[in-house]
């Protein structure tokens, strides 16, 4: 497989991961509408919803889109790397090790959350216990901090580098900023929405521009 053909595909990754990312936050949204506490995200405590089957399910899903946009990630920086200068790189980094230890956070409330859920549920409801000053530092502020972050970055770089459509770009600008003040104006998943509509957009001009290369250079082989 090519160079050009993976980077073609990390254009369908970007597209699948948009897609997953705002799914996730419908069925969020549908499964365990949020409360108006600040201290509890969820009506449901954590304990009862990893007990539940749609907890699951739904965790699944947010980690594969997690995989689809750390690949993606990839592909879309890299056709944009010379036009998007150290800002792209530092956008990339900092999103890509955000995504990354998300995806690690993900996974370990997905492997003990269930078991905590029916052996220890106070203990894992406890702000205490998730909100501690190191673990919950290192563990679930740090990732989602320096994910979004990056992300922001990632849509300004994009932004200067003219290579994927503007808006695309603006909506990974915004979609950041839509996940720090969604608490405070009551817009549970429209971050997530927006942010999926950005990655869809890269994604699509990726894999849509690596087609027609493609198709023109079989044609211009075969003449």
């Amino acid at each position: 497989m090519t160079a050009q053909t993976l980077l073609r595909w990390s254009g369908l990754a970007a597209i699948v991961a948009g897609v997953l990312e705002a799914l996730f936050a419908v069925l969020d949204f549908l499964l365990f509408p949020p409360s108006q506490s600040f201290i509890q995200s969820s009506v449901m405590s954590l304990s009862q919803q990893a007990a539940t089957n749609a907890w699951l399910i739904e965790q699944v899903i947010n980690w594969v889109a997690k995989v689809f946009l750390l690949w993606a990630l990839v592909g879309l920086y890299s056709r944009q790397a010379r036009e998007a200068g150290a800002l792209g790189f530092i956008a990339f980094l900092l999103s890509f090790v955000g995504v990354a230890l998300v995806f690690g956070t993900i996974w370990g409330f997905f492997i003990l959350a269930p078991g905590l859920a029916k052996a220890a549920p106070a203990f894992l409801d406890s702000p205490a216990t998730q909100f501690s000053l190191l673990p919950g530092l290192v563990g679930i502020i740090l990732p989602f901090a320096l994910a979004l972050v990056g992300i922001l970055l990632f849509g300004l770089a994009s932004l200067r580098a003219k290579v994927f459509p503007r808006w695309a770009a603006v909506l990974l600008i915004v979609a950041p900023l839509l996940h720090v003040v969604k608490g405070f104006i009551g817009l549970p998943f429209v971050a997530d929405l927006v942010f999926g509509a950005g990655l869809v957009w890269m994604g699509y001009a990726l894999w849509s521009e690596k087609r027609v290369l493609a198709e023109q250079r079989e044609v211009a082989g075969v003449s």
